[in-house]
């Protein structure tokens, strides 16, 4: 008898679990799966504006998560404009939203691994089309004809090379994001349209077709992080960037070691290359990458002209069409009054020199470099200022405590910073600094052996003890900040520049000179 009851429980139970295979909440019809997920199945043709929730509770009680949208299960539904999708969703079945031609609000979340194909079939709303990193594959014919979108934001880390996933999607401008670091090949469907490809930093490889065509194209720059485009290949190939035939400049990253076959084959109407790695980049079958590209000028780092004009493939150029990279040098004074900079150009690096009006100094560069004349080597373009001040001479000095500091014109009896102005034969006005403290005995006014890193800094100040009282001076002696009991201090809300540090312990002060960059 225990053993039928007990059965009988069970069955109850199974019943009262699994009841419920179908639920309709609303617009959304789910499917309960073994697991007790729920997938959304179907949803009403009336349908406009659709919110598709995280989980859903049956009528049991039973709370179950939705982590699906179900193959057809907005198809034909006409009168959609907008679904939300929640992160709890994995996969977007195919033909999900098969010709919803209305639909134009869709954010995909970063939950979707699997795009099933035609999942979007002719969706001819959409404006933008983002695609997260999530995602490890997509159907063939995804997105076919959506063709209203005109951006295309791709952020895949993981994916199988395209077959007509984005056919007749007519993009102006693709963003390729953080996580990519392949390109598949035949990425770019809408040769015709496509003007702008922005290429993320992290980028490795441009494989073999991925732009071929693209005849709006005029411009690429291919990023530093690029180190290969196309892959190595015993039979012939379309070029990543082949036949694009409005391209007329490129810029190939400083760090390409491999160009592949027929990359920049037939684009006729190339007129500058710039290529910024200083070793030429290995090129298969020399012949085929810069084919009808002969009247292109190849623009290389200066140092590297010979190379270039010697290497197999790059010396069809010729020396006539290889020409010097011009960096643009800009090096300007933090006041116009206080100095000026000479520039002596060379090839490959630049000679600054740091020249002071009468009554100021050099203090050295923003980038916290102090030598001057300077030489410095140019791979890119360079923006510096050179820092100059009017003089300044600051003192440190101690007395007992009830005398009198009547030294250079002052008159002091407190431990404090105070300043005078002196003029010289020469007419030229001095700031005189003055930090005076108390003396209490001859090994306190000795100072402290206090180190500090970095010099110079971008905002933090490391000690190498703590300090009890830290004052931040700009070269006038105007105290700019003060901290207590510190051994590391944040500089950050100060501008670029020369500041003093004083530093008190125990009555013992120590001045430093910091760089803020």
């Amino acid at each position: 008898m225990k053993k039928t009851f007990a059965f009988l429980c069970s069955v109850l139970c199974m019943n009262i679990l699994f009841s419920q295979s179908e639920i309709t909440i609303g617009d959304l019809t789910y499917y309960i799966a073994d697991k007790g997920d729920a997938i959304v199945q179907s949803c009403s043709y009336s349908a406009t504006n659709v919110v598709i929730p995280a989980t859903i509770t049956d009528s049991v009680g039973l709370t179950h998560q939705v982590v699906a949208i179900g193959n057809g299960a907005f198809s034909g539904c006409d009168n959609l404009t907008s679904v939300i999708i929640p992160n709890t969703i994995i996969t977007i079945g195919s033909s999900a939203f098969w010709e919803c031609v209305n639909l134009s609000n869709v954010i995909i979340p970063n939950s979707v691994t699997h795009i099933g194909e035609k999942a979007f079939f002719h969706c001819h709303s959409f404006t933008m089309i983002s695609i997260p990193s999530s995602v490890i594959q997509i159907g063939d014919e995804a997105f076919y004809r959506c063709h209203g979108a005109t951006t295309l934001n791709y952020n895949v880390e993981q994916h199988s090379d395209f077959n007509k996933q984005f056919e007749y999607c007519y993009f102006k401008t693709i963003n390729i994001g953080d996580s990519v670091k392949r390109l598949p090949t035949k990425f770019a469907f809408n040769q015709d349209s496509l003007t702008t490809v922005n290429f993320s930093n992290n980028l490795k490889y441009i494989s073999n077709s991925a732009f071929m065509s693209c005849d709006a194209l005029t411009s690429i720059t291919i990023p530093n992080s690029v180190d290969s485009i196309g892959g190595t290949s015993y039979v012939a190939v379309n070029g990543a960037f082949e036949k694009c035939s409005a391209l007329s400049s490129v810029t190939i990253g400083e760090n390409v070691k491999y160009i592949g076959d027929n990359t920049f084959c037939d684009c006729m109407n190339l007129e500058t290359i710039t290529c910024l790695a200083t070793t030429p980049p290995d090129i298969e079958y020399s012949v085929h990458v810069f084919k009808q590209c002969e009247g292109a000028t190849l623009y290389v780092p200066c140092q590297s002209i010979d190379i270039y004009a010697n290497t197999p493939g790059w010396d069809s150029f010729g020396y006539s069409n290889i020409a010097m990279i011009n960096f643009e040098v800009s090096v300007n004074p933090n006041n116009m009054d206080w100095g000026w900079v000479d520039i002596q150009e060379n090839c490959g690096y630049v000679i600054l020199t740091a020249n002071t009006n009468l009554c100021t100094r050099f203090i050295g560069w923003s980038d916290g470099n102090t030598e001057n004349p300077r030489t410095i080597e140019i791979t890119k373009d360079t923006n510096l200022t050179a820092i100059f001040s009017q003089i300044i001479t600051a003192i440190d000095a101690s007395i007992i405590e009830g005398e009198l500091y009547e030294e250079y014109g002052f008159c002091e009896s407190e431990p404090g910073t105070y300043t005078q102005i002196l003029t010289d034969e020469n007419g030229c006005d001095s700031l005189l600094v003055l930090n005076l403290t108390y003396q209490v005995s001859l090994n306190d006014a000795k100072e402290e052996n206090i180190n500090f890193y970095p010099n110079p800094t971008q905002n933090i100040i490391n000690f190498s003890t703590t300090i009890e009282q830290i004052e931040v001076m700009d070269l006038t002696g105007k105290r700019l900040m003060s901290f207590n009991h510190e051994n590391q201090i944040n500089i950050e809300a100060l501008p670029s520049g020369v500041y003093y540090l004083r530093l008190i312990n125990d009555k013992k002060v120590t001045t430093k000179k910091v760089i803020k960059q």
